[in-house]
This record gives C-alpha cells, sequence and structure tokens, in this order.
C-alpha cells in the first residue's frame, strides 16, 4: 500500500520571512524510515480565504493531510475554526482541555486569558493529542475518506507529539500498511569541503551498485551524505568501509553526530577543557559549547572581549599590538589565546576576532575576515579565513569553524 501524504503549513511568518519552516525537514526525516514520503508541502497565510482554497487543493485524491500552525490564541490563529467550516462540522470546546490550560499556567504563576480557552477547540469528532510543552493541543481524525492531523507549528511541540501520536494514528487508520521498508537511512557528516570537492573524491565509487543511492546536504562547515540503502544491496558493511576510507579526515560522524556532539565526545572521552575568548562571536562559542549535556565538564570559562580595551584590560593584549595590528591580526588573537592559557586552568585555549560588517574597521581589515588562535601544551596555531555573507552567516561560520578548529586540537591530545 503506498500512502499518499500531503503537508500544508499555515502562518503569515512562514511567508514573510520572519520565520523559516523547518518542519518540513523534521516530517520527511519522521517519514522517511518508515517508507514513506510527502507528496507536496503548501505554505498558506492566515487568511481563512487562503486556507480554504488550500484544503480545497490538498483534500482532493489523497489519503492523509498533515497541518502545522495557526492553533494559538491569538485573532491570526485560525486553523480549527476554518477547517470546521471547510469540514462542514461544528467546533466542540474540550473542558478537559481547558482545565490542562488552567494547570499549565497556575504553575507557572501567570493569569489565563479568555483567548487561551479557543485553544479547547476542536472540529467535532476529532481526536485530541496532548502537548506536554505548550497550551496547544494537536489533534486527529478522518473526515471524508481523509485522514488529517494537526500539529502546532513550534518545532520542538511538533516533535514530541509526533513521536508519542503518529504510531497510534497509523495503527487505527492504515492497519495494514507495512512500516517496514526494505531500506534503511544512514546520515554521515563530513567537514572541511564543499559538494563538488567531496564528489570528486567520491567519483571512484561511481557507477554506484544496485541497490545503493547517495545525496548530498551542504551544512556549513561541511556536507551531510545520506545513504538509502537497500535490503538487496549485498555486503554494505565492507563498501561502507570502502566510502569512509575514501573521505578520509573529511568523515565526521557516520551515526550522524554533529561537530558540537563530536566534540564534545573528543573532550570527554580525554577529559580535557577549553576555555574561549570571542570577539566577533561574541559568546557564540561558549554557547555552542553548552548545548551538549554534560559541558561544565569541559567548558572551563569564556571571555567576551568585543573591544579593544576589553581585550587590554582582561587578556593583556599589549597596546602596541592593538595599534600597530589592529584587533583583527594574528599578533592580536594569538596573546589573547597564551594569556587565556595562563590565566585558567584549561588544557585547550582559543580565541577569535574578526569583522562581522557590514562597516570595516579603522584598520582597513576586509568584512569577513576572521582570525583565530589556539594554544595548547605551549604551542600556539593561528589560521586567517575570509568568510563570505551577511553578519549573521559571517559569525556563524566563525563559531562553527572555531569549535573545528577546538576539535582538531582535541584530536592532538
Amino acid at each position: 500500500m503506498s500512502l499518499r501524504i500531503e503537508y500544508i503549513a499555515i502562518g503569515d511568518e512562514l511567508l514573510d520571512g520572519r520565520v523559516t519552516n523547518t518542519n518540513l525537514d523534521r516530517l520527511v526525516d519522521y517519514l522517511a524510515p518508515l517508507g514513506l514520503s510527502i507528496r507536496s508541502s503548501t505554505i498558506i497565510s492566515d487568511e481563512p480565504v487562503d486556507m480554504k482554497r488550500a484544503f480545497t487543493s490538498v483534500f482532493k485524491d489523497t489519503d492523509m493531510v498533515i497541518l502545522t500552525g495557526g492553533l494559538g490564541p491569538t485573532d491570526d490563529d485560525r486553523t480549527s475554526r476554518v477547517l470546521a467550516e471547510f469540514l462542514g462540522v461544528p467546533l466542540i470546546r474540550s473542558d478537559k482541555v481547558m482545565a490542562d490550560i488552567r494547570v499549565f499556567f497556575e504553575a507557572r504563576n501567570r493569569p489565563v486569558y479568555e483567548s487561551n480557552f479557543k485553544q479547547a477547540d476542536f472540529p467535532e469528532g476529532a481526536t485530541v493529542m496532548t502537548n506536554g510543552l505548550g497550551t496547544a493541543p494537536g489533534y486527529y481524525g478522518r473526515y471524508n475518506n481523509v485522514v488529517i492531523a494537526v500539529f502546532p507549528g513550534v518545532p520542538r511541540e511538533l516533535e514530541a507529539m509526533w513521536q508519542a501520536t503518529m504510531p497510534i494514528i497509523f495503527e487505527r487508520y492504515f492497519p495494514n500498511l507495512d512500516l517496514s521498508p526494505a531500506f534503511k537511512f544512514e546520515y554521515w557528516e563530513t567537514i572541511g569541503k564543499g559538494e563538488s570537492e567531496l564528489m570528486q573524491d567520491l567519483k571512484v565509487f561511481y557507477p554506484l551498485p544496485e541497490g545503493l543511492e547517495l545525496g548530498f546536504r551542504a551544512r556549513f562547515p561541511g556536507v551531510q551524505l545520506r545513504f538509502k540503502v537497500y535490503d538487496q544491496l549485498e555486503d554494505w558493511a565492507s563498501l561502507s568501509n570502502r566510502f569512509q576510507e575514501g573521505l578520509g579526515a573529511t568523515l565526521l560522524s557516520t551515526d550522524g553526530s554533529s561537530l558540537i556532539q563530536c566534540l564534545a565526545q573528543e573532550l570527554q572521552s580525554k577529559q580535557l577543557t577549553v576555555s574561549c575568548a570571542e570577539s566577533i562571536t561574541a559568546g557564540q562559542i561558549a554557547s555552542s559549547l553548552a548545548q551538549v549535556s554534560g559541558a561544565s565538564s569541559y567548558l572551563e570559562e569564556s571571555y567576551i572581549v568585543y573591544s579593544n580595551a576589553a581585550k587590554h584590560r582582561l587578556l593583556n593584549v599589549a597596546q602596541s599590538t592593538l595599534e600597530m595590528h589592529g584587533p583583527v591580526s594574528q599578533q592580536c588573537v594569538e596573546e589573547m589565546a597564551q594569556t587565556l592559557y595562563k590565566k585558567t586552568a584549561a588544557d585547550i585555549t582559543l580565541a577569535i576576532s574578526g569583522i562581522a560588517g557590514p562597516n570595516s574597521d579603522e584598520h582597513h581589515a576586509p568584512v569577513g575576515q576572521v582570525w583565530i588562535a589556539t594554544h595548547q601544551n605551549n604551542q600556539t596555531t593561528s589560521t586567517q579565513y575570509t568568510f563570505q555573507g551577511t553578519r549573521d552567516q559571517i559569525q556563524s561560520r566563525a563559531t562553527q569553524t572555531a569549535l573545528y578548529h577546538l576539535l582538531k586540537e582535541a584530536q592532538k591530545l
């Protein structure tokens, strides 16, 4: 049985650039291991006329529709009302959900407003999905032979509700569906090379054997490889080893672990500690290091030294260095890293300084220029980069590159 699934994302904020719809990626990742895919994806505004037009189009000739967004308490959250009108059923207010909403706000010492109770309204016949992370429950049901599943647009709420509910939905409405596909996915993370360069490295493996598909997805500072491995492929273990050998040091992980996860594992397994001094990234490196549980075991301390005065006062960068070479220089970041090593008990220190733009500094360093220095075992290493993009993009790329430097330094110890 092939399941025809459509996806609708609702919200003006998805259309005007305020919010990027990352839920499509999540839904694809949830469905792919089950051998399922989304046939079409539609983003629509909060206007009822637009919603009804999309419903009319998408609900034709399909088995299942997944909707996200528009379940909040404000006037522009209209999904449930408009969907009920489209389906020709009344909205029914749930006393239980109203009670849950009261408990949610009382536990946080916050007042409950009448507008919050609209989140307890559901199309007649719908089964409510509990939302343990927010006040907007989802719901599902079958209407006119189409299964509808409606989720909040908040990604973490969608994820929790999907994991808890979708197996029940599939078992209830599609009991004959075979959710044991004849293939599996493996996601490998690489680092340091772009798609074209990786493709050249892997050219020796082409044409790929029958039963294997390979996709590339650029994600700075590397590329994610997605292997689709069919059961008919013989000796994937041996072929996998050959791919790993071909990728060499470019391969970061074969289990989908991200750069920060790999770095945290390296630091924790070797019981190493890190301290940072950040200028251009203003704490983003330390924030990334703290994303992993147990970060206190390896993140020693961090300094944000955005101004020249802070660099001199906190990290003893010489005034002559700042005047002669500027804050975005090899000399400056090396002094920062070396002083930080003396000041802290960290095994590795990292210092970073650069120009995020859109304007240059008084020393005329080009926008996007970044210097990174690391120090460990009385040895200092520094590297210059020039990143392209907006201010946010330059800061993000500088952060990811700095984390990669920390990983390389940790691997040396």
